[in-house]
């Protein structure tokens, strides 16, 4: 998967914002939530940096990281939201959001790394 020129910073750029937000939201936290819920973006953002240095030519990392870091940010200020008797539903969303935020980075990869392995194969790459 090759991005154009214009494009190409979009999924790094992504994935800072959603990092920001998560910071920001967590701010308040303890170091190992804190680190619990910003590993899953920190972790394509680097594979996305190190792309835009040219070592890497896909770029289905990053953007399957961009997704991932982008769709869980609705479900985080959600859990801020003051009301009662939602403690434990705020705790669940930030316990259990990063392991789904890890799954679909890996299905999408593999996703990504299949339809490149067939168009290669197919000779229309």
């Amino acid at each position: 998967m090759q991005l154009t020129d214009k494009t190409k910073y979009g999924p790094a750029l992504l994935m800072i914002v959603s990092l920001i937000i998560v910071i920001c939201i967590t701010g308040h936290t303890t170091w190992f939530i804190w680190y619990w819920i910003t590993v899953p973006i920190i972790m394509p953002l680097c594979i996305a940096v190190i792309q835009l240095t040219g070592k890497l030519k896909s770029q289905v990392i990053p953007v399957s990281g961009a997704i991932t870091s982008v769709v869980p940010i609705p479900l985080y200020l959600e859990s801020l939201r003051p009301m009662s008797g939602t403690d434990g539903q705020a705790a669940l969303i930030f316990a259990v959001i990063p392991i789904y935020q890890l799954l679909g980075l890996v299905i999408l990869s593999v996703i990504g790394y299949s339809i490149l392995a067939w168009r290669k194969k197919h000779g229309h790459l």
